[in-house]
C-alpha cells in the first residue's frame, strides 16, 4: 500500500478476526473507509477472511490487510509487532478481540495455559510493543473484548489453574483482568492522546462456544445474538467522538454499564499490571530497552 493512502486513512489493528465478531467488525470497518490489519494464525484462515471480504464488500471505501500473528506464540507475537512497525508509521485504533474457552488445561508452545496467553498476556504484550504507534495517533485508542463473565478473583499465587483447572475460572479470570488493563491504562494515561475501553459484545452465537461443553454450545444457539449485533458495540467505540466516551469505562449496548466490583479496584488492577509485567519480562524487554 502506498504511504500516502495509508496516511489519509485511520489504521485499525484487530486481532481473532477470522470469524465471529471479530470478522463482522473488520470487514465492516474496512467497508466504511478505514484501513483495517486484522491478525490470522495461519494463511488458510487469511485468505479465507480476503474472500469473504471480497464476495460480501464489493462497495467497500477502505481496505483489509491480513497478517500472521499467532497470540499463543508469544515469539510469533513479537515478530508481527516489528513487521507491523516497519509497514505502518502509527496505529489508530487497537482492537484486542481474540479470545478461546478451552474445556481442558492446554499449554501454549511458551508452556503457558492458553486462556490465560491468548485472552490476556497476548492482548498485554500487543499493546505494550505498539504503544508507541498508537501514541502517535492524536485519537488512538484501545479496545479490549471483554465479557459478563467477568466476576471473581485473579488468582496471583495460581493464574494459570496448575493446581485446579476448571474452564469457567479461566475465563472470567480472563476477562475481569481486561476490564482491570483497561481501568489501569486508561488512569495511568501515558499517553495523553490515548484511550482505553473495554466491552461486553452480549452473548453471541460464535465458535467460542465449541468448546467441548453441549449446554454451552446448546445455550449460544438458543439464546446468543449475531455476530453482526454483537459487533456493533465495538464498531461504536471505535467511530463515535472521543469526547462523548469514558476513559478506561465498560461498555455494553453502546453505553458505559456497571461492571462487579472488583473489575473497579485500581489497587488490584495496579497489582495484576506489575505482575503482568513479571510475568512478560523476557518479551517485554526490547520494547523497554528501546522506550
Amino acid at each position: 500500500m502506498h504511504q500516502h493512502k495509508i496516511q489519509s486513512k485511520r489504521i485499525v489493528l484487530i486481532t481473532g478476526a477470522t470469524s465471529g465478531i471479530g470478522r463482522i467488525i473488520a470487514c465492516a470497518l474496512a467497508r466504511m473507509g478505514y484501513c483495517v490489519i486484522a491478525t490470522a494464525r495461519n494463511e488458510a484462515k487469511a485468505n479465507t477472511l480476503l474472500a469473504c471480504y471480497r464476495d460480501q464488500y464489493p462497495d467497500a471505501q477502505g481496505t483489509l490487510d491480513v497478517m500472521t500473528c499467532d497470540l499463543s506464540d508469544f515469539d510469533s507475537v513479537l515478530a508481527f509487532a516489528n513487521l507491523f512497525r516497519a509497514r505502518y508509521p502509527h496505529l489508530d485504533v487497537l482492537i484486542n478481540n481474540a479470545g478461546v474457552f478451552n474445556r481442558k488445561f492446554r499449554e501454549t508452545r511458551n508452556g503457558i495455559e492458553e486462556t490465560f496467553q491468548v485472552n490476556y498476556l497476548a492482548p498485554f504484550l500487543l499493546t505494550r510493543l505498539l504503544s508507541d504507534r498508537i501514541a502517535q495517533s492524536p485519537d488512538g485508542r484501545v479496545i479490549f473484548t471483554s465479557s459478563l463473565l467477568h466476576w471473581g478473583l485473579v488468582n496471583f499465587s495460581d493464574p494459570e489453574g496448575r493446581r485446579f483447572y476448571f474452564s469457567f475460572n479461566a475465563y472470567r479470570q480472563s476477562k475481569l483482568a481486561l476490564i482491570l488493563l483497561a481501568r489501569y491504562l486508561g488512569r495511568k494515561n501515558e499517553s495523553p492522546s490515548t484511550s482505553y475501553y473495554s466491552y461486553h459484545p452480549g452473548i453471541v452465537r460464535t465458535h467460542l462456544g465449541h468448546s467441548g461443553f453441549r449446554f454451552v454450545e446448546f445455550g449460544l444457539g438458543l439464546l446468543g445474538i449475531s455476530p453482526e449485533k454483537g459487533a456493533q458495540t465495538a464498531i461504536f467505540l471505535v467511530n463515535a467522538p472521543r469526547e462523548s466516551l469514558v476513559p478506561g469505562a465498560y461498555y455494553v449496548r453502546k453505553k458505559v454499564h456497571r461492571s462487579f466490583p472488583r473489575s473497579t479496584d485500581q489497587k488490584l488492577a495496579r497489582k495484576l499490571y506489575t505482575f503482568s509485567e513479571k510475568y512478560l519480562e523476557k518479551y517485554l524487554a526490547p520494547v523497554l530497552q528501546e522506550y
